[in-house]
C-alpha cells in the first residue's frame, strides 16, 4: 500500500493528466486538496513541494502553485523510462541507426 504523500502526489498528478488542472494555471490550494483527500495541510504541502522538485509543478509569486506542460512532462518520463529499461529514445529525423 502507497504511503498517503504518494497517494496525494497521483490524487494531483491524476487531475493534471486528466486536464482538471490545466497547464499553467495554479491548482487549488492545499487545504482545498487536504479536505478532498482527507488529509493533513502539512501532508499536502509536502506532496505539493515534491512535485515542485520534480519540475511537474512550480511556484509563482502572486499565482500559487501552478502545473507546467504536463504532456511535456509525460514524454520526457517516458523517454527516461526507455532509457531505463536499455530502450533507445527515437533517432533524431534524418538519421539512420
Amino acid at each position: 500500500m502507497k504511503d498517503k504523500i504518494s497517494q496525494v502526489c497521483d490524487y494531483i498528478l491524476d487531475r493534471l493528466e486528466s486536464g482538471e488542472y490545466k497547464t499553467g494555471e495554479a491548482i487549488p490550494a492545499a487545504r482545498k486538496i487536504a479536505q478532498e483527500v482527507d488529509a493533513s495541510f502539512a501532508m499536502i504541502q509536502h506532496a505539493v513541494a515534491t512535485l515542485v522538485q520534480a519540475g511537474i509543478l512550480r511556484s509563482v509569486s502572486r499565482q500559487g502553485t501552478v502545473s507546467v506542460n504536463f504532456a511535456e512532462i509525460r514524454r520526457k518520463i517516458q523517454i527516461s523510462g526507455d532509457a531505463r529499461e536499455g530502450g533507445n529514445p527515437p533517432a533524431p529525423a534524418g538519421m539512420d541507426v
